[in-house]
């Protein structure tokens, strides 16, 4: 069962295939949601459908390494959470790690009950920096047809459109397939489903602009579905 004192997602980057899923397993037990990766291309096509996230990274990838992912992450977000989980045990090794703005270093083996605690940790300060620094999240009716912006404005919406929002925002920032979207709106029988959701979100986005002046979060991820990428709630 999620613990919902962790609403991170946590993405591992790892390239030793056992241990990348040994710790996928033991986090996922202890309640967290985790994504796993053999290298920074393929964390790098998954971050931005993350909506809240901790990096646990190995320093010693192919490719990229976790010290250069860390400097990279770190001045793209400087509230991200960063661990670091390694082989090099010297105190030289810890301090440059530390140095490159990770907010721990592990050592190799990993005692995953101090891994957790750190996580748990790093989820709660996430949480507690979002609701510092953030505007009012996006407030979707339950009982009207109505999607209120964070500066209160209103946008009138149909069935349909209350109805993308809603799914879109209860994946809390993770991407819904595009056919899964088209069939629950429109149905299976469609043929052209997918086409007519494009239409909607495009009508939709062109209402918010009309409305509030304001660009609506939701974000097509590839071909593959969408997301609604800021905070909001149903209510």
């Amino acid at each position: 069962m999620l613990d919902p004192r962790m609403p991170c997602t946590i993405l591992i980057v790892e390239d030793e295939r056992v241990l990348r899923e040994e710790l996928r397993f033991q986090l996922a037990q202890h309640g967290f949601v985790v994504e796993a990766f053999a290298s920074a291309e393929e964390f790098d096509q998954r971050l931005p459908w993350v909506a809240r996230k901790i990096a646990v990274l190995d320093i010693g990838l192919e490719g990229e390494d976790g010290l250069s992912m860390c400097r990279r992450l770190r001045a793209q977000d400087p509230l991200m959470g960063i661990v670091f989980i390694t082989a090099r045990n010297l105190r030289e090794d810890r301090l440059s790690g530390l140095a490159q703005g990770a907010d721990a270093y592990l050592v190799k083996p990993i005692d995953v009950e101090e891994l957790v605690l750190v996580l748990r940790n790093l989820a709660q300060k996430s949480v507690q920096h979002e609701l510092a620094a953030s505007p009012e999240p996006w407030l979707l009716s339950a009982h009207g047809w109505e999607l209120i912006g964070p500066d209160g404005t209103a946008i009138g919406l149909t069935a349909r459109e209350h109805q993308t929002l809603q799914m879109l925002i209860q994946a809390s920032g993770g991407v819904v397939a595009k056919r899964h979207l088209a069939e629950s709106i429109f149905g299976n029988a469609i043929s052209n489903g997918e086409q007519r959701l494009e239409v909607l979100l495009s009508r939709l986005r062109a209402k918010a602009r009309s409305t509030g002046n304001f660009s609506l979060p939701i974000r097509s991820a590839h071909a593959s579905g969408y997301a609604f990428t800021s905070p909001a709630k149903i209510g």
